[in-house]
């Protein structure tokens, strides 16, 4: 009997057939296993009054505080606009030597605006970090740049995600799909060393997949699993500590990459399945 995938889900017929098929033909490009894995893990592995799975997942930088510092927004350039300034206190100047027994009190008048100005360039700081940061549905502070988009998150979550639900989305699962055309052609490039350029590629897919883990900062509990796959196989990376941002490997597999449909991969997605 040839193998199956994952039988003990009970797959529709089509699904089922569809993810077998990879075991001995894989996808070749990563756009070909979106949706037979969304499929999968949405509603099937994951049913869907728990789970959700986000189609890239946009994680933004997670932050303690509001930051005080607001240069990316631009505002600088604003502030910045000497030129027109300049006409003004050149105006002001004229002004000053037209009531030169006036000029001792206009300058206190500066100083005093000078220090208003400081309070208002507090101020603007402060409500233009506010404009640059937001909450995400895990109930975290971020800032609006430097976005990162995994390929899929699978989340555990409660309802509506207004105020009105206390609990934040928690993620579970990481995923990043790779393109098995890119391994096959540095594999390919590289004749002498084929299982060097092998695991070149594969690095980076498992590189991209620990930044992601560690930007999902503290929006997890307990345990949060990390999934690299090129073609039909798998890669593992998981995070147990929400104050150690680095992912470790999974005792028993470690850096190994395994066939899709070993049983060690399924068992690793049964546990966080069975996260509370």
């Amino acid at each position: 009997m040839p193998p199956r995938f994952d039988p003990a889900e009970n797959l529709p017929p089509a699904l089922q057939e569809r993810l077998d098929g990879w075991i001995t033909s894989p996808p070749r490009r990563q756009f070909q296993a979106y949706g037979p894995l969304t499929a999968y893990l949405q509603g099937h592995k994951f049913r869907s009054d728990r789970f959700l799975v986000k189609p890239q997942k946009l994680l933004r930088q997670e932050i303690d505080g509001v930051p005080v510092d607001s240069d990316e927004d631009g505002d600088s350039d604003e502030d910045g606009d000497s030129d027109e300034d300049g006409d003004n206190s050149d105006e002001d100047g004229d002004n000053s030597d037209e009531d030169g027994d006036n000029s001792d009190e206009d300058g206190d008048n500066n100083d005093e605006d000078g220090d208003n100005s400081n309070e208002d360039d507090e101020d603007s700081d402060e409500e233009n970090a506010l404009a640059n940061t937001s909450f995400d549905s895990a109930g975290a502070t971020v800032l609006n740049q430097a976005s990162l988009f995994p390929d899929f998150s699978v989340e555990r979550y409660w309802g509506a995600d207004d105020d009105t639900n206390p609990n934040p989305d928690i993620v579970r699962i990481v995923v990043e799909v790779g393109s098995l055309v890119a391994l096959n052609r540095a594999v390919q490039n590289a004749p002498r060393r084929p299982a060097a350029a092998r695991r070149r590629v594969q690095e980076v897919v498992t590189r991209q997949l620990e930044d992601y883990l560690a930007r999902v900062g503290d929006r997890f509990r307990d345990r949060l699993l990390g999934v690299a796959m090129i073609g039909n196989r798998v890669a593992l990376r998981v995070r147990t500590n929400r104050s150690v941002q680095d992912a470790t490997l999974i005792p028993g597999i470690g850096r190994r990459w395994m066939r899709f449909d070993n049983q060690q991969f399924i068992q690793e997605l049964n546990t966080m399945r069975n996260m509370l």
